[in-house]
């Protein structure tokens, strides 16, 4: 390591193979700079804005998963922003964290879009606009993990991966995010289809299914195919009716969560959880608010963005709406 000008340094290295020979891979070059500029930051005593752009290219898939990690490893203490075109340095598990950004050739300018998970008009598939932009099909191998759980949307994927990594921070119980891939399927034929690539690759599925009519088909799909299948409605506040991943949480939190998130709006009217608990019948949370959003507000109900507020507050949700979801994903842990 040589001295530089202003107390820098200038590290010189090589790596040789058995034979003595000396390997001179851009991507070998890339990593070992890489990993020296991350042993810098972990040193360093205060939070830092890190900006990376198409961090990893250079490397293969299985390498660039390695570095998406080591950048997610640096995100609690430092805030990590990076473009890529890679599927293997999205972390899926996390969609409240990407951002789509387009060219529109006419007006030649960037658009942001905020929601790349959200199906749009004549896109039949949730993500499809993020694969199309990067060009990744369904049960792409940028998608599948080893293991994955097959969930009926991002609401359920929000919430699974954040409670689990909450969980992982406190040593409890946790789904392995770094080898499970949380994953929504939207209906049944891209069910079908994710499960049939996932038994190609030889990689290992769960799928969790919400206790109503669509979840029921889900589960006797299951039972055919003799795959995994845990009811969402077994770890419910409620015990009957229709349940889904907002019925893990519970009534008052998700009605909490509703009010706190659409304060802001001057065309909403706070939820009064007592008229929910008298005209809930048998409907789950989700499809309750659903309704009640276009006929009382004239307005669509983002259960998406409901989940990400609830993720962003776990530690201040009650223990008994913490263990629901710990026992859920204990549960699910015992299929792998």
């Amino acid at each position: 390591m040589a001295e530089g000008p202003a107390g820098s340094y200038a590290a010189m290295w090589t790596v040789q193979d058995t034979a003595g020979l000396t390997y001179h891979g851009t991507g070998l070059l890339w990593f070992i700079t890489f990993l020296v500029e991350w042993l810098f930051v972990e040193d360093y005593p205060g939070p830092l804005l890190l900006l990376f752009d198409e961090p990893a290219t250079p490397l293969h898939p299985s390498a660039q998963r390695v570095a998406a990690k080591l950048l997610a490893s640096i995100s609690p203490r430092h805030q990590v922003i990076y473009s890529t075109h890679s599927p293997f340095m999205i972390d899926w598990n996390f969609p409240q964290r990407i951002r789509l950004f387009t060219r529109d050739h006419e007006s030649k300018r960037t658009q942001i879009e905020n929601k790349p998970y959200h199906p749009r008009e004549g896109v039949q598939h949730i993500w499809d606009p993020l694969r199309e932009s990067i060009g990744v099909t369904l049960g792409d191998v940028g998608i599948l993990g080893e293991a994955n759980v097959l969930v009926e949307g991002v609401t359920e994927q929000v919430l699974l991966a954040n409670a689990s990594e909450a969980f992982a921070s406190r040593g409890k119980p946790h789904l392995d995010l770094a080898t499970i891939s949380i994953l929504p399927y939207g209906d049944a034929s891209a069910l079908g289809h994710l499960i049939a690539v996932a038994r190609s690759r030889t990689a290992r599925v769960v799928v969790l299914a919400d206790a109503d009519e669509q979840g029921a088909k889900a589960r006797r799909f299951c039972e055919r195919e003799a795959v995994a299948c845990t009811s969402v409605g077994d770890f419910a506040e409620r015990t009957e009716g229709d349940r889904s991943v907002e019925d893990v949480v519970g009534a008052a939190v998700y009605i909490a969560a509703i009010n706190d998130l659409y304060a802001r709006f001057d065309w909403f009217a706070p939820i009064d959880g007592e008229r929910v608990q008298a005209e809930l019948a048998g409907k789950s949370l989700g499809k309750y608010f659903q309704v009640l959003f276009e006929e009382r507000f004239q307005h669509r109900f983002d259960k998406i963005a409901v989940a990400i507020s609830i993720a962003q507050r776990l530690a201040e949700l009650p223990d008994a709406v913490l263990l629901r979801f710990q026992s859920l994903i204990e549960c699910i842990n015992s299929h792998f």
